[in-house]
């Protein structure tokens, strides 16, 4: 039975977000939600990751807005190359592109509600650690 139960705490423990919200305070938090939020919004992503290096929750939002927006980047690119020759690339990009409009969906709402949650999966892919 506690054999059980230690398996069924990992299956949960691989099914949540990892929280970091506890590594940060209450004043860097309300201070940067704004910024943090702008971090999930595409090209604008770029502003937190290079004018906040003081607080450490906007950094967090902004490493993980980054990632998204360059994976976004590399499959419009490929998609605006290869779409002409391949047609099934086209639709295959987009769904990577909704796919990453999800996870920037999930990291807003996080960064909205004051949470440090790593995106799901991007910390597997992530580019910018």
């Amino acid at each position: 039975m506690n054999e059980n139960q230690n398996q069924n705490n990992t299956n949960n423990n691989q099914n949540e977000f990892v929280n970091h919200t506890n590594e940060f305070t209450k004043e860097q938090i309300d201070s940067g939600k704004l910024m943090s939020v702008l971090s999930y919004l595409s090209v604008l992503s770029l502003i937190p990751y290079f004018t906040e290096k003081n607080n450490p929750y906007v950094k967090f939002h902004a490493k993980q807005g980054m990632n998204i927006f360059i994976y976004e980047a590399i499959l419009s690119a490929l998609d605006g190359f290869l779409t002409p020759f391949a047609g099934l690339f086209g639709f295959v990009a987009y769904l990577g592109l909704v796919a990453f409009a999800i996870l920037s969906i999930i990291g807003l709402v996080f960064a909205l509600t004051g949470e440090a949650k790593e995106v799901p999966f991007l910390n597997k892919i992530a580019i910018i650690k």
